[in-house]
């Protein structure tokens, strides 16, 4: 048994049309129906990106505190 792999759109109303089988009429066959594998959008992934940023002081040293020896 060959299996043929085609690709449809499921219409708004829950049904699917598929035209052009390579099957004679009335050949009886079994249909099995999973979703594409086409890639789905991921989540966004950078969610800060684009968001403006503010830098307070940005030539001041950062963790002074934190070193011993300026303390």
């Amino acid at each position: 048994m060959q299996a043929h792999r085609m690709k449809a759109i499921v219409a708004k109303n829950g049904s699917l049309t598929i035209e052009s089988l390579p099957f004679p009429a009335g050949e009886s066959v079994e249909v099995l129906v999973f979703p594409a594998n086409d890639p789905k959008p991921q989540e966004n992934r950078y969610p800060l990106r684009g968001t403006p940023i503010q830098f307070d002081s940005p030539t001041q040293p950062v963790a002074d505190q934190n070193w011993e020896m300026l303390s």
